[in-house]
């Protein structure tokens, strides 16, 4: 009876790997520069997350980053605002708390403390061959499915990573839907009206502008003492007028036939800049 015992309580044991090297194999195939962030089971078996592994574009970086008791690993990437896994690994992602700066320390989950932030980590299946297990990932603009393009026309900022992708928010706290236009760059038209629901906030621009700025007219009451802020300059504008597009100074208090008064604002991004929030009141 004692062989078949011991028979089965060996069936129950897990297929433990013995440990060996933890080895990364991390591609980037893109034309910006991305910093990887890594958790995977120390030799001990605990989650130990080390980071940033910068990749140059076109590249891979292949070593040694310790030892691991083999399994499951989880990756995390970002350039600017991009971050990988992107929409479409979905299914695969793990969220840990990540550190902004160079970072080896046990992995946590959120809620994070400090300056850590919680981050998607794609799950990666590490391989093995004698003593080496191999954690492998690339990323790609293809990841980001409709906004491939938008990532593979990111700027590339002075150290190599990408600008963050520049997003405009308008809230509209008002008890009436309103029209935003936002102008061409450079120049004193509307490209584009936006409707904004009452007591709603939506993006009505993101990506890369022209320059840093990007200007819009917003609605005001022509009662208002005041711009919607100190900084606003008072234009005439005919809302959604495809056939009239044009920014005009409101001279003597009047807009004229089919023009309303609007407030000419900016939202000027700095180099780290991502969200710009107005509000329409």
């Amino acid at each position: 009876m004692i062989a078949p015992l011991l028979l089965a309580l060996a069936l129950q044991q897990p297929n433990l790997d013995p440990p060996g090297d933890a080895m990364v194999r991390l591609c980037n195939e893109t034309h910006i520069l991305v910093g990887f962030s890594i958790v995977a089971p120390s030799a001990g078996g605990s989650p130990i997350q080390k980071g940033w592994f910068n990749v140059e574009p076109g590249a891979c970086l292949e070593g040694r980053i310790g030892e691991t008791a083999g399994g499951t690993a989880h990756v995390h990437a970002r350039s600017g605002t991009w971050t990988w896994p992107g929409p479409q690994e979905a299914a695969s992602r793990t969220s840990y708390c990540v550190a902004p700066g160079s970072h080896e320390t046990v992995a946590s989950r959120p809620p994070c403390a400090g300056s850590r932030r919680e981050a998607d980590y794609a799950r990666v299946e590490m391989t093995r061959a004698g003593r080496r297990y191999t954690i492998a990932y690339t990323v790609s603009c293809a990841a980001f499915a409709a906004e491939a393009g938008l990532c593979r026309e990111s700027p590339v900022a002075p150290d190599g990573f990408a600008l963050p992708v520049r997003e405009l928010e308008i809230c509209n706290v008002t008890s009436a839907p309103v029209a935003v236009g936002l102008l061409a760059a450079g120049e004193r038209r509307v490209e584009r009206w936006a409707d904004i629901p009452a007591q709603a906030c939506e993006i009505v621009f993101r990506g890369y502008p022209q320059t840093s700025t990007i200007e819009v007219v917003t609605p005001m009451n022509i009662e208002d003492a005041m711009p919607v802020s100190t900084t606003a300059t008072l234009v005439c504008a005919a809302p959604q007028a495809a056939e009239d597009s044009r920014v005009t100074p409101r001279l003597a208090g009047q807009c004229g036939p089919d023009r309303r008064a609007f407030a000419l604002r900016s939202a000027d991004y700095g180099p780290s800049t991502s969200r710009f929030t107005m509000t329409v009141n």
